[in-house]
């Protein structure tokens, strides 16, 4: 994960936790959100080494 990807997931989990905070996300749906995007992470730097 290069510096980009941590930078990017730092500001969607906080996008998400803000959301937990003020009470339009319950906990398991923070949870599987926060999941995903560890998951579309993997994924986009499969498709990058791929493409190489």
């Amino acid at each position: 994960m290069d510096h980009f990807d941590k930078l990017s997931k730092a500001v969607m989990k906080e996008k998400i936790h803000e959301k937990f905070l003020t009470g339009k996300m319950a906990t398991e749906e923070m949870e599987k959100e926060i999941r995903s995007i560890g998951e579309r992470i993997k994924n986009s730097n499969k498709q990058r080494k791929n493409n190489l």
